[in-house]
């Protein structure tokens, strides 16, 4: 290790553990037992604490051995040190800890004699204090520990479980970290682990305000728990997200810390014999989390994926395949391991998902391949991990990725759209055309066809691939007499059934609906007539007959078009303001059989005169709704800018109206006429008319400012302006009023005193709507007092 990593954590970790010489800086430990002989055991106690505790361990201990049942005193027994030394290092061989980062231990033993008791007991010692820079417990160098094991009545032959290792020191920040925790029982009983808040005895917080290093004589249990940190608890013991796990049936933590510092935690051993719990064992720990600089983790990506992919969730039907390349890069040697739900062995139908591990530098690939079945759909995801574990230095670092694997039901398929028989009498055969209206076609293995003859049941008599779009039946002999009705069913690739499709008989075959000319619209200079969207429009052929809307003209053949896709028909560049134009279609479908011509739709023509002040409007009716019109809505709008509005709404006997409530603000006004039929709830509309209103100006000759209410200013009247200017002479020339609003009038005033009595000139400059020409009006006007 470079000498500049072993200096930056050992600065570190010597501020984080102060120097306080009178605290033991305790880490933790278990209790554990043999039986030697009859009512004989070895008790061993192995204790752990931080390299920063320059203070021995105590040479003597003294455990209390108590009765389950009545929490009394049995026994207080002084046990010696047996040994001591500095705690293996079980991490990265390449790394030599610095003096911040250790843990020593050592070993109390003694042999102990106790009687049979169907309670059983439990053996105890407390010491005080923990590491006062522990960051997930509240007031940690106030807080002791106390050390905790469960035996049994002695008349069952028993000894506890033990852990196989010893506590690791440290783990890095940020990274992902396991511990295995598990434990061997010597008598093949059951063992269950769990997390469990630590212990703090009663030598301190919480239970007493001073604190004491051992106790004088054992105390009884229960014993107090120590106090989680704000932010810390035993659901969250390191408070990251995800919270620390201990698998309960193996004991492996698993951990990945967002934080450097010191953690307090307990893993509790339960032994079960027949069902039963017989004892426990407690191990009271201490873990570090440093800042492991000179390595960093792993790099894995998912590439060539036959699916898609949202992060690390893959989604695919059944019958699909889904195959994908996992690609790890790190500056380190590695080795990818892998586990999941849906390979050999994970309960699953064949066939298994297949992958492999891999190990090598630089860059290692795996493949994974799944060639799934109509057995594997399900909604809940399927589970796969990849880990990859470099040796880089100072410790090992992994990543780790969970990937959710999705494979959904196939679709069932919607129902196909049959669209007409084609009878052949000669040959005894009918051909059936249809339309796949399913837009994954991929998930479609065939179109399977029913029959009934005469009123009969429906049988299959055949089936298409997905490259078919009719179906011809060889054997519908003597169609003129029997009835021969079909249906269609997709079927996709797991079998399974769609929706049938709509049923049509060779008794009615002929009877092809005709098309439902709905409206007629003006759009710029194009008339587009709103249809019946049938599904079989795109595949017919259409016969178009148009005729001008006046007497004495008839309709004559237009334009043929193979198919209309939509609902509607556009007939571009026709003189829409000058004449109305009537449609009618007739259909023949792709059986070749005709329909009767459709319903009329004529389009309506607006037309409309301009007199002074007022605009007159006409428009042809609409006749060819059944119930006829409801109503007609006229539109206007302001040339300059504005929206239409309804001006007037009409009874459906009337076509023409007189607008003579014109704004004086434009000069320029457009109009449409929409008729409306309430009970089918359409609309046609006609073309759009511009009228115009010429620029108006009206002078009076004559004004009397006296004050009597009656002709008291001189004002001009004006209309359809866009700008307007009155300028007010007298007989020598000079400027006596001057207003730019049309509302602004002369009171006869000059200079804030009366104007003379007599003949003044008057000059009105204004421009139009139309054309912003300037114009002049030039008179004179009379003052008279």
């Amino acid at each position: 290790m470079p000498l500049k990593f072993r200096y930056a954590i050992f600065t570190f970790m010597l501020i984080m553990l102060g120097q306080d010489a009178m605290s033991k800086h305790i880490a933790g430990g278990d209790f554990t037992y043999r039986r030697l002989t009859g009512n004989q055991f070895e008790i061993t106690l192995k204790l752990f604490r931080d390299c920063a505790d320059f203070v021995p361990f105590d040479n003597t201990i003294l455990i209390g051995v108590f009765n389950k049942g009545t929490n009394a005193l049995v026994g207080s027994y002084t046990v010696a040190l047996k040994d001591s030394g500095g705690l293996t290092l079980t991490g990265s061989s390449c790394l030599t800890p610095p003096q911040g980062v250790c843990m020593d231990k050592c070993t109390y033993v003694d042999t102990i004699t106790l009687a049979n008791n169907p309670s059983g007991y439990y053996v105890s010692w407390e010491r005080c204090c923990r590491n006062n820079a522990t960051l997930n417990l509240n007031r940690p160098g106030d807080t002791g520990i106390a050390y905790y094991m469960e035996i049994p009545d002695p008349a069952i032959i028993n000894n506890s479980p033990y852990f196989t290792t010893d506590p690791l020191p440290f783990m890095c920040v940020g990274q992902d970290f396991s511990f295995d925790f598990s434990a061997t029982d010597p008598d093949g009983d059951v063992l269950t682990y769990t997390l469990e808040t630590p212990l703090a005895g009663d030598l301190g917080y919480p239970v007493k305000t001073s604190t004491s290093p051992v106790w004088a004589t054992p105390s009884p249990g229960p014993y107090a728990s120590a106090q989680w940190a704000p932010g810390y608890n035993l659901s969250n013991i390191t408070g990251t997200s995800p919270p620390m796990t201990l698998n309960s049936n193996t004991g492996l933590m698993q951990v990945k810390a967002s934080l450097q510092g010191y953690y307090a935690m307990a893993v509790v051993v339960r032994e079960y014999r027949g069902g039963v719990l017989i004892g426990l064992i407690r191990r009271e720990i201490e873990f570090t989390v440093i800042n492991c600089l000179g390595n960093t983790a792993p790099q894995i990506t998912y590439e060539n994926s036959t699916a898609s992919i949202n992060g690390l969730t893959f989604t695919v039907y059944e019958k699909d395949t889904l195959c994908f390349t996992i690609k790890a890069t790190d500056s380190d040697s590695m080795s990818l391991t892998y586990t999941g739900d849906i390979f050999s062995g994970s309960g699953i139908t064949p066939p298994y998902a297949t992958t492999s591990t891999a190990s090598g530098n630089g860059t290692i690939i795996s493949s994974f391949c799944w060639y799934t079945t109509c057995n594997h759909g399900r909604t809940q995801p399927y589970h796969v991990t990849y880990k990859v574990e470099d040796n880089g230095c100072p410790t090992h670092f992994s990543s780790t990725d969970s990937l959710l694997i999705y494979v959904l039901p196939q679709p069932s398929i919607p129902p196909p759209v049959l669209f007409c028989l084609a009878v052949d009498t000669l040959n005894s055969s009918i051909k059936l055309n249809f339309r796949d209206t399913f837009d994954m076609p991929r998930f479609i293995d065939r179109f399977e066809i029913f029959r009934s003859v005469n009123g009969g049941n429906f049988t299959s008599v055949g089936s298409v691939d997905t490259t078919k779009n009719s179906f011809t039946d060889n054997s519908a002999v003597n169609s003129t007499a029997n009835n021969y009705c079909y249906y269609i069913r997709g079927v996709n690739r797991c079998g399974e059934y769609g929706i049938s499709s709509d049923t049509i008989c060779s008794s009615n075959q002929l009877n092809v609906e005709p098309l439902t000319l709905y409206s007629s619209h003006i759009s710029g200079s194009s008339i587009v007539i709103q249809l019946s969207n049938a599904a079989d429009n795109i595949n017919s052929v259409f016969y178009i007959e148009k005729k001008q809307n006046e007497n004495g003209f008839s309709y004559e053949p237009y334009l043929t078009l193979n198919g209309i896709n939509g609902d509607s028909l556009e007939d571009v560049n026709q003189p829409v303001a000058e004449k109305s134009f009537c449609y009618r279609i007739t259909k023949q479908n792709l059986c070749n059989n005709i329909s009767p011509v459709s319903n009329e739709s004529c389009s309506i023509l607006l037309t409309g005169t301009s007199i002074p002040l007022q605009h007159k409007l006409q428009w042809t009716p609409y006749t060819e709704w059944d119930g006829g019109v409801s109503s007609y809505v006229l539109y206007r709008k302001n040339h300059n800018g504005g929206t239409y509005a309804a001006i007037a709404t009409l009874p459906p006997t009337e076509f023409e109206f007189t607008d003579d409530n014109l704004p004086q603000d434009d000069g320029v006004f457009d109009y449409y006429v929409a008729a409306n039929s309430d009970s089918l709830g359409l609309t046609s509309t006609s073309n759009e008319v511009s009228l115009i209103q010429q620029a108006t100006v009206y002078s009076p000759n004559a004004f009397t400012p006296n004050n009597d209410g009656l002709n008291d200013t001189w004002l001009p009247f004006s209309g359809f302006i866009r700008t307007y200017n009155l300028k007010i002479f007298n007989r020598w020339g000079n400027i006596v009023f001057e207003t730019s609003g049309t509302q602004d009038g002369w009171d006869g005033s000059y200079q804030g005193n009366k104007a003379s009595q007599g003949v003044y000139f008057y000059v009105i400059t204004y421009q139009n709507y139309v054309d912003n020409q300037t114009a002049y009006k030039r008179g004179t006007v009379t003052l008279i007092r």
